[in-house]
């Protein structure tokens, strides 16, 4: 992860139930010409949030027939990568 002056603050903008918007600003250094990068922001998604989604989904009507799980790998901690 880089990124200097990373900021995260509400904005003057308001959605039609008066709900605020928020700002993320950040400043990157590309420190190699030619390199090629990726960005990705999302929220925070834990391990928690994931298995308990996956094990929704698992329990809809007829999920056996649209959906299958399988372990991928272990991560460091010995949690299952599904």
């Amino acid at each position: 992860r880089v990124g200097d002056r990373i900021a995260y603050y509400e904005n003057e903008y308001e959605t039609e139930t008066g709900v605020p918007y928020y700002t993320l600003t950040f400043t990157l250094t590309f420190p190699y010409a030619n390199d090629v990068c990726y960005l990705a922001h999302c929220f925070p998604y834990s391990y928690t949030d994931l298995s308990q989604f996956l094990t929704e989904i698992l329990q809809r009507p007829n999920a056996s027939k649209q959906v299958q799980m399988s372990t991928m790998c272990s991560t460091l901690v010995g949690n299952k990568c599904p």
